[in-house]
C-alpha cells in the first residue's frame, strides 16, 4: 500500500528553528460508501494525503528568524565601530561603540577602543565619565581605576581620585604603579603617612624605581622625618632610573 508522503521543509531552512512543529500532515477523513471496498477507501485517503493539503487548503510552515543574543548585538556594534573608526569615520564609529556599551556594558574591548578615541578628541569629562561607569561595573580592571586617578588629578580633584583608586585597590594592590599612585595621591591630601605607607608597598614590588623613592622622602619631610627622608633620596640618585628633571630635583633636596 502506497505510504502518504511527508511535507517537508526546504532544504535551505532545516537549520532554522521553526516558531511552531507542524505534525505530518494526516490523511483527509473520507465518508465511504458501504458499497465501495476498504481497500479502495484506503488508497483514496492516500492520495489525498500526498498532496499535502487539508479541506482548508495547502499545509502552511511558518518560520521564525533567530534573534541575536545582547552578546552578538554589542559585538556585532563593536566591529562595526572599529570598522569605521579605521576608515577615519570618527563620529560614527564612537556612536556605534557606545550602542554596544549600551547592550553590554562590560564589554571591555569597546571601551577602551571608545577611552582611546575621546582622549585623542581631548574629550575628558566623557572620558571620566566612561571611566566612572567601567570602575563601578568592574573594579577588577584596575588600570582603568589609575587612568581614572590620573584624570582627576589633572582636574585638581585629589579627593575624587582616591575615592576611584580605593575602588579597585584589592585588584592593584600588588601593582607597584598602583601603589605609587595611590602614594601620590594621599600626599596631596596632606596624609604624608599614610602615602609613606604605599611608597614603601610599591617599593616591596619594585626596589629599583627612583620614583617611589622620591615619593616616600617627600612624604617623610611632611612628618618631619628629616634624616630618613634624605636617606630615601639618597637612595633614589643612586637608583639610576630617574629622568634628568627627577635627577635635578633630587639634588636640590640633598643640598
Amino acid at each position: 500500500m502506497p505510504q502518504p508522503r511527508q511535507s517537508s521543509v526546504p532544504q535551505e531552512n532545516r537549520s532554522a528553528p521553526l516558531a511552531k512543529e507542524s505534525p505530518a500532515v494526516a490523511p483527509v477523513p473520507v465518508t465511504v460508501p458501504q458499497a465501495v471496498p476498504a481497500k479502495a477507501a484506503s488508497g483514496v485517503a492516500a492520495s489525498v494525503a500526498s498532496k499535502g493539503e487539508t479541506r482548508d487548503g495547502p499545509v502552511h510552515i511558518e518560520k521564525t528568524p533567530l534573534q541575536a543574543t545582547p552578546q552578538e548585538r554589542a559585538e556585532s556594534e563593536y566591529r562595526r565601530g572599529a570598522a569605521l573608526l579605521a576608515q577615519g569615520q570618527l563620529k560614527s564609529g564612537m556612536d556605534a561603540l557606545r550602542s554596544c556599551l549600551k547592550v553590554d556594558g562590560t564589554h571591555a574591548a569597546a571601551r577602551q577602543l571608545l577611552l582611546k578615541a575621546l582622549l585623542e578628541q581631548r574629550s575628558y569629562d566623557e572620558a571620566r565619565e566612561l571611566l566612572a561607569e567601567a570602575v563601578q561595573l568592574q573594579p577588577g580592571r584596575y588600570q582603568w581605576a589609575m587612568t581614572l586617578a590620573r584624570l582627576q588629578i589633572e582636574k585638581g580633584d585629589a579627593a575624587g581620585a582616591w575615592q576611584s583608586l580605593q575602588a579597585s585597590m584589592g585588584a592593584g594592590a600588588n601593582n607597584a604603579d598602583y601603589q605609587g599612585l595611590a602614594g601620590n595621591v594621599l600626599q596631596r591630601l596632606g596624609n604624608g603617612k599614610d602615602a609613606a605607607e604605599h611608597y614603601r608597598a610599591a617599593l616591596r614590588l619594585s626596589p629599583n624605581d627612583g620614583r617611589w623613592w622620591i615619593g616616600l622622602g617627600l612624604a617623610l619631610e611632611s612628618q618631619g622625618n628629616g634624616a630618613e627622608a634624605r636617606t630615601a633620596f639618597q637612595t633614589a640618585r643612586a637608583s639610576g632610573s630617574l629622568t634628568p628633571e627627577m635627577a635635578a630635583f633630587v639634588e636640590q633636596r640633598l643640598r
